[in-house]
């Protein structure tokens, strides 16, 4: 405790300095939560954005790939046709 009143003045005014001290560094910190939010709703969207993009190209290498499935499926099924025409031309004689 303070006995005189210099010292108790003394102390007054550094437990206010210390309380505006204290004020301002709870101030910075809520301004750096707040960007903090907003950088990290910012961050939210891309990661949105660059995961509907993977999905995206992973339906088109999917479609890319079976393009040449497609393409034998074509030929196996000419190719059985025509087999199957010569054997009836063969018959049909």
């Amino acid at each position: 405790m303070c006995v005189e009143e210099k010292n108790c003045m003394e102390r007054m005014k550094n437990l206010s300095e210390d309380l505006l001290d204290v004020k301002s560094r709870v101030e910075k910190l809520e301004e750096n939560f707040v960007n903090l939010k907003s950088d990290l709703s910012k961050t939210e969207y891309k990661v949105d954005v660059i995961n509907m993009t993977t999905k995206e190209t992973k339906m088109d290498v999917k479609k890319i790939l079976e393009r040449p499935v497609q393409y034998w499926d074509k030929l196996i099924i000419a190719g059985i046709s025509g087999i199957v025409g010569y054997i009836l031309s063969i018959i049909l004689k």
